[in-house]
């Protein structure tokens, strides 16, 4: 987000991926997915960048790693304090989440986010929870987050991982909790993509 009270919404989330077993790397995209925000003026957007295996075989796994830049500070008019951020991104529906491997990985991330800091996987996607309250005039690093998937799918099938939504809980003058919930424009927004080739001979 760059714009009005959801200018600290604008973190720019990096994701980068390695590999348990053989997968090809590729560089790393940057994507920009726009933004339809339930408060706020508009304008705003979510912006990752990607870095996933290019291939990788049927029945292999690999770690999933998301790392943030630092969100710019929380000076809004009429703001409190920001708290119980949530972000969601889809799982590819043709690999599996490996049990118990979603972390905030130890060491990440700002003191005044760490505080707290889950993630987890449920329905078919790794949520980033952080409960911790940011101050007006704060600013803050989310913390890394790490989460392993199996590859279940076919060779040639694509295995896209997608951003689902963001939301934030904005405690304002007068008004008090305020919940915003921010969607990609066109749905999920897809910002990494692996493609399925043959398991290795044996």
């Amino acid at each position: 987000m760059r714009t009005g009270v959801l200018s600290v919404l604008g973190a720019l989330l990096v994701m980068s991926t390695s590999s348990l077993a053989p997968a090809q790397p590729a560089d790393p995209i940057v994507t920009r997915a726009p933004l339809v925000c339930s408060h706020g003026p508009g304008g705003e957007f979510f912006e990752v960048r990607a870095t996933l295996p290019a291939t990788a075989p049927t029945g292999s796994v690999y770690t999933v790693r998301l790392d943030s830049f630092p969100a710019p500070p929380v000076t809004d008019r009429g703001l409190n304090y920001l708290h119980d951020m949530v972000t969601d991104y889809y799982l590819p529906s043709g690999a599996s989440y490996v049990p118990g491997s979603a972390r905030v990985v130890d060491g990440t991330g700002t003191e005044n986010v760490r505080r707290g800091a889950r993630a987890w996987a449920e329905n078919g996607y790794v949520r980033l929870y952080l409960p911790a309250h940011i101050d007006k005039g704060s600013g803050f690093t989310p913390p890394s987050v790490e989460f392993q998937v199996r590859v279940a799918a076919r060779p040639g099938e694509s295995l896209p991982i997608r951003v689902v939504r963001y939301r934030v809980r904005a405690n304002v003058v007068v008004a008090g909790n305020v919940d915003v919930v921010c969607k990609p424009r066109d749905g999920a927004y897809t910002i990494g993509t692996t493609v399925v080739t043959p398991a290795p001979a044996r």
